[in-house]
């Protein structure tokens, strides 16, 4: 029998904001694209990344050597480990997740492991994660486990009761997108509600997506851009992406239309669309997912004002593409990223030929905009599980001269084996909340924080999307906390 279109809709929804959670694990932006690198790196058991920058005019012993170690074993450990050699100084760091715990190594060996313990739950939880990620989910939830939502129906109950409240009133039609060069013919399944029940539905997908990281994470890409809201001067209005929806949430006037769609070959859901309008403004989010051998990727999320960003990947036999673009007040372009691969395969041998812009055009003095650019030659042959690569390229930043760069990567579909430190109770720190971790952290050596310091820095670190919570978290570990 068919199902009614409130199960449909509730379905696609779900389905949907599963999809777009993933997309969070790397905040939508791939930093190994820079070098080329695969977007799945992190999918698999075991990855070492090794990456030589040589600097303009450096001798041969100036070479920066960057690597790191993500190790999945097969009875939940994990090893997230780097390390940076300097004319032949190395600097080593990690953390390694095991019998319920985490312990942290840093890079300025003068300074105390940290073991940071974990419930039985949260360790269950986060052990099937990249041990990247398994490290900064501890240091922004106080629970990790309910950082990541992996029952999107129930988080979403509201709006699933207002579905079913309104089964009568949703519409169906046929519509035809566009993505990746081709037409998709989709069923269409719209509901549209106001007042108090509208706000109820934003009220509860705001709320879903400040419980899953990964949500906030692609929902703040806007934020990584200074200048995006109008409310960057008044401390007293909100500022940040979730912030001003749940701002919208106040004011009168409201109206909402929930739209999904399927496909029609095989009944996938392939998108979402949410608009939301009251007396402060309109926002608007569109997702349009597509698998299969020639998969697309479109997402793109406006807020009052018309600031907000587009995000766009698409792939087929011939290469990869994959774009963003940050919008502020106005919607007047911002900033830009733009990813191109040319692939050619031969059986299990792999290459392609990439390049990554990165575009700033905040200076008003600078129309073209100031642009960050990597290119290179990215190989690999992949046999029984395991994937062996080699890349090499150019990385140029405004102004300055252009540094080479060469590297190795190894994946591998197969568990490792962790190589963790001892720690040696007495001399390393015993931590078992996350307060006692920041303290650790942040107010080691002669470093002071007041209790309102650590309270926003956590908060902060909380809310700082990715990638730059990669940065700041790596920091951590290899040189202490960043100004």
């Amino acid at each position: 029998p068919t199902p009614p279109p409130s199960e449909v809709m509730g379905e696609s929804i779900s389905a949907m904001m599963a999809r777009f959670s993933k997309e969070g694990v790397r905040g939508g932006i791939n930093l190994g694209a820079a070098f080329g690198l695969p977007s799945d790196m992190y999918d698999y058991n075991q990855m070492e990344l090794s990456v030589s920058l040589a600097p303009p005019d450096a001798e041969a012993d100036e070479t920066i050597t960057f690597a790191q170690r993500e190790i999945k074993t097969e009875s939940g450990g994990g090893e997230h480990s780097m390390s940076i050699n300097v004319s032949g100084e190395s600097i080593d760091s990690g953390a390694w997740f095991d019998n319920n715990s985490m312990l942290l190594r840093f890079g300025d060996a003068s300074r105390p492991m940290i073991r940071y313990g974990l419930s039985e739950a949260d360790a269950a939880a986060i052990a099937g994660l990249s041990p990247m990620e398994q490290y900064q989910l501890c240091l922004r939830a106080d629970a990790p486990s309910a950082a990541i939502i992996t029952d999107w129906s129930g988080a979403l109950r509201d709006v699933n009761g207002l579905l079913s409240a309104h089964i009568d009133d949703i519409s169906e039609s046929g519509q035809t997108m566009d993505g990746a060069g081709k037409s998709f013919d989709v069923h269409i399944q719209e509901l549209a509600l106001s007042g108090e029940e509208a706000q109820t539905a934003l009220g509860a997908f705001v709320g879903a997506w400040k419980g899953d990281l990964r949500s906030g994470d692609m929902l703040r890409i806007a934020d990584l851009t200074a200048g995006q809201t109008s409310a960057e001067e008044d401390d007293n209005e909100a500022s940040g992406t979730l912030e001003r929806m749940s701002a919208l949430l106040e004011a009168g006037d409201a109206s909402m239309t929930i739209k999904t769609g399927v496909l029609e070959d095989g009944d996938t859901p392939a998108m979402l669309e949410l608009a939301y309008t009251c007396a402060d403004g309109d926002m608007s989010m569109k997702l349009f997912f597509v698998g299969g051998d020639t998969p697309y990727t479109s997402i793109a999320l406006r807020l009052p004002g018309g600031d907000g960003y587009d995000y766009e990947e698409r792939s087929d036999a011939n290469g990869r593409s994959a774009a963003h673009k940050i919008y502020e007040q106005g919607g007047v372009l911002l900033a830009e990223s733009i990813l191109k691969n040319v692939i050619s395969e031969q059986g299990d041998s792999f290459e392609s030929e990439y390049s990554l812009e990165l575009i700033d055009y905040s200076d008003e003095e600078i129309p073209e905009g100031e642009r960050i650019t990597s290119s290179g030659v990215y190989i690999h042959s992949a046999a029984g599980g395991a994937v062996n690569s080699s890349f090499e390229g150019t990385f140029k930043m405004p102004g300055e001269e252009p540094i080479d760069y060469t590297g190795t990567l190894r994946l591998s579909e197969d568990y490792g084996e962790l190589e963790a430190p001892a720690f040696i109770e007495g001399s390393g720190v015993e931590t078992s909340t996350r307060r006692e971790l920041f303290e650790e952290l942040y107010a080691y050596g002669e470093n002071e924080m007041t209790d309102e310091q650590l309270d926003a820095q956590m908060a902060e670190f909380h809310s700082t999307p990715m990638p730059l919570q990669a940065f700041i978290s790596n920091m951590l570990l290899l040189g202490g906390a960043p100004d």
